[in-house]
């Protein structure tokens, strides 16, 4: 390798090297808000669509547009949880004929109630781009329990696990399933001896139970295994905290509720200030009012963010104007310092490419 290509590859790794810091450095990022209309968003896919409820209403909002979802019959009501990249969405349903909401399943224009035998209550709260779905059935025949949905099938995780767990035998029982990632980790709360609420994380036919912290209630999990949720004291006394379960290790995030994680690490939620709830984020150790992060002409003040996908956009929801509550979409951008150091490290690579040339034809 000569001179002038070792020159010109140092020049790209500078480039390299500013364009990474610009990407993960968080002081750096701001958001612009987009309206996605009336309602609540809790979850968006990689591209940009995003669910929610309004007013005993699904919703779904998709550039610019906002459409319910049909319940499962007239006059029902409905609630949006979770859409993947294929476009399908689950959540609930509620319709008096079946005395009680069922877990549903959107796609294609359709709505269909998915699998819940012997049920007086199912809801499905996730669901992966491999089309699975977790959430919970609550029987009228055994223990309640948490279900995966699968090929039309529906599975008790608690005797996916070997051995199988026992609801008449006293131990750890799953109770609910939050959140699935695209590995099939699952993450969601078991109880042991019938008491108490513990994170556990499950793969394959393996849970792992985290006994350190009872009253843990989960939100979301990432593609990486990292879970968020929050703690709350069950026997009533001490403050909620938020919490992190990464590298093995259950983090105290401190005084704030986490409800969404992106493969980033970046964990998005709500925090209390003087001024009321606003949501926040998190990452590399820093929680910033997300208000702070956009334009403070815009008209907004943003109320909770539920979920985060992995470009960064951001959903939830907040006060516009007069109006009554509104789903946000935030989409990060680089601030003008980011962008100057960008277009100096290009510029330093076009002016060496420029030299090198130069060079060859002198």
């Amino acid at each position: 390798m000569n001179l002038t290509q070792r020159r010109e590859r140092l020049l790209v790794a500078v480039a390299g090297l500013i364009l990474a810091t610009a990407s993960v450095t968080r002081a750096e990022v701001r958001y612009s808000v987009t309206d996605l209309g009336i309602g609540e968003a809790f979850a968006v896919n990689s591209s940009g669509v995003a669910v929610g409820a309004y007013s005993g209403s699904a919703l779904l909002y998709d550039r610019g547009m906002v459409a319910n979802l049909d319940p499962l019959g007239p006059g029902g009501r409905g609630w949006a949880e979770d859409i993947n990249d294929s476009g399908q969405i689950v959540g609930w349903s509620e319709y008096s004929p079946l005395g009680g909401r069922r877990a549903v399943l959107w796609g294609s224009g359709t709505v269909t109630a998915l699998l819940s035998p012997n049920a007086y209550e199912s809801a499905a709260c996730a669901i992966n781009d491999h089309g699975q779905a977790v959430g919970y059935n609550w029987t009228t025949t055994e223990a309640g329990y948490p279900a995966l949905w699968e090929d039309g099938a529906i599975t008790n995780l608690n005797y996916r696990i070997s051995p199988p767990l026992i609801p008449s035998r006293l131990g750890w029982w799953l109770c609910t399933a939050n959140a699935i990632n695209n590995a099939g980790q699952i993450a969601g709360q078991a109880t042991y001896d019938q008491l108490g609420a513990y994170l556990y994380i499950l793969q394959g036919d393996e849970a792992v139970f985290f006994v350190s912290l009872n009253g843990v209630i989960v939100e979301d999990i990432s593609g990486t295994g990292q879970v968020v949720g929050y703690y709350v004291s069950q026997s009533g006394t001490g403050n909620p905290f938020g919490v992190l379960y990464s590298g093995g290790v259950l983090h105290n995030l401190g005084d704030w509720y986490p409800e969404g994680i992106n493969s980033l690490g970046q964990v998005v939620g709500r925090m209390a200030t003087p001024q009321g709830t606003h949501a926040c984020i998190y990452w590399n150790g820093i929680k910033e009012d997300l208000n702070s992060l956009i334009d403070p002409g815009a008209g907004w003040t943003l109320w909770d963010a539920t979920d985060i996908n992995e470009s960064g956009q951001i959903v939830g929801y907040g006060g516009y104007g007069a109006g009554p509550e509104n789903a946000f979409l935030l989409t990060p951008i680089p601030e003008p310092a980011t962008l100057s150091l960008l277009a100096a490290g290009l510029g330093a690579v076009w002016m060496g490419k420029r030299r090198a040339t130069k060079g060859l034809r002198d």
